[in-house]
């Protein structure tokens, strides 16, 4: 076995990070959408009824 051949054989960053960092994102984009609701929820018309549905 080569020394470049075994580099592959090393555990990759664990991927639990990756999925934690995708969650807290999707997290941090439902809040936002939240916020737009609550900001618009007294404004009427077809351009924010559109951003709703």
């Amino acid at each position: 076995m080569t020394a470049k051949h075994s580099e592959h054989l090393k555990s990759p960053e664990p991927v639990s990070t990756g999925a934690e960092q995708l969650i807290g994102e999707f997290k941090s984009l439902m809040a936002d959408a939240q916020a737009l609701i609550q900001a618009t929820e007294d404004h009427s018309g077809e351009a924010v009824a559109s951003i709703r549905n």
